[in-house]
């Protein structure tokens, strides 16, 4: 019995390491956490039924929110400590994410709860991000920002917010970014 305990143990705190040298990595935004995670990543939102977004090593991550986090430097930040399951070999933990977007909005980080696998390597393999709920949207701070570009740029506002939704991507975020600015330049005139 002493020794399976003192073998979860040493698991645990292999998970613990992993997960730390990968947050680590990650936070150095110069591709070195990619050691860390296998050559297939699934990324599950809410549950994990369905399908999955899957990212391949190696592979520059694809879509529009990914054209969008790059120009908005996106970052996550972990809150508090890791919670350890090593019979599924998971960590979870609770996470801020931010970016200049919501910096420039003035809203504050989101809060989500992130689980991440490990496969039979010790490589991370899923993840499971749960948003928690009762946040501030961003809609809430962008309201202000929408009313005056209705009526000082509606074309390029009905590009990148048609029917009241963000459509992401890289060209979109360069438009918002100056779309704010002159926001922001246009208030302090008033």
């Amino acid at each position: 019995m002493t020794l399976f305990w003192a073998c979860g143990a040493n698991r645990t705190e292999i998970l613990r390491s992993k997960m730390n040298a990968y947050l680590e990595a990650k936070a150095l935004a110069d591709g070195s956490h990619h050691q860390f995670v296998a050559d297939t990543f699934k990324t599950w939102f809410e549950d994990r039924q369905g399908k999955p977004i899957i990212r391949i090593k190696g592979e520059a991550s694809k879509g529009p929110w990914a054209e969008w986090d790059e120009v908005f430097h996106s970052k996550s930040t972990l809150k508090g400590g890791l919670k350890i399951d090593q019979e599924d070999d998971a960590v979870t933990g609770i996470f801020f994410e931010s970016n200049e977007f919501y910096e420039l909005i003035g809203k504050p980080p989101t809060e989500t709860t992130r689980t991440f696998w490990f496969d039979k390597e010790d490589k991370l393999a899923e993840v499971l991000i749960i948003w928690k709920p009762d946040q501030p949207e961003s809609d809430e701070f962008l309201k202000p920002i929408v009313e005056w570009a209705q009526m000082h740029d509606s074309v390029t506002l009905n590009e990148i917010y048609p029917k009241g939704k963000i459509k992401p991507s890289q060209e979109n975020a360069v438009k918002w970014r100056e779309m704010i600015k002159r926001y922001k330049d246009y208030s302090l005139l008033r």
